[in-house]
């Protein structure tokens, strides 16, 4: 299979303002708006301490950088990753840049958000993984 292609542009990836965690004991709940489909056949999935090859941070995904370990690309958030060069970094913990599928109607419950994205797991299958925040809305904000 082939590795991930870089996309040339990435605009629903906006950059990340701030990085948001439920209160302790306070979860943010959401249903999906629409269908979702993963962009990538198989995420980038890293182990902490893991090296990764690490592309520029571009300016339209600030905070973002696009990462490559073993044939295998896809988006990490800077907060994720120690920077030990200008083409290299290394996993801060265990991450995964899988993206949930969703239809119309399931609920995710958030882990964290990174920018206008949402880290969580899908209940009806208690598969998780990130999503894109404008297609979900909180349901107990």
């Amino acid at each position: 299979m082939p590795a991930a292609r870089r996309p040339s542009t990435h605009p629903d990836r906006e950059p990340p303002n701030k990085v948001t965690k439920p209160a302790r004991g306070a979860l943010r709940i959401y249903k999906a708006l629409k269908p979702c489909k993963p962009k990538d056949a198989k995420p980038l999935v890293l182990k902490s301490g893991d090296l990764v090859k690490v592309d520029r941070e571009e300016n339209d995904y600030k905070g973002w950088y696009f990462c490559e370990r073993g044939g295998i690309a896809g988006w990490v958030p800077a907060e994720d990753l120690e920077l030990i060069e200008d083409v290299m970094g290394r996993a801060k913990g265990d991450y995964s840049s899988k993206e949930l599928e969703l239809e119309v109607g399931d609920v995710v419950v958030a882990r964290r958000v990174v920018g206008r994205w949402v880290w969580g797991e899908k209940v009806r299958t208690g598969e998780m993984g990130w999503v894109k925040i404008d297609a979900i809305a909180e349901i107990n904000g």
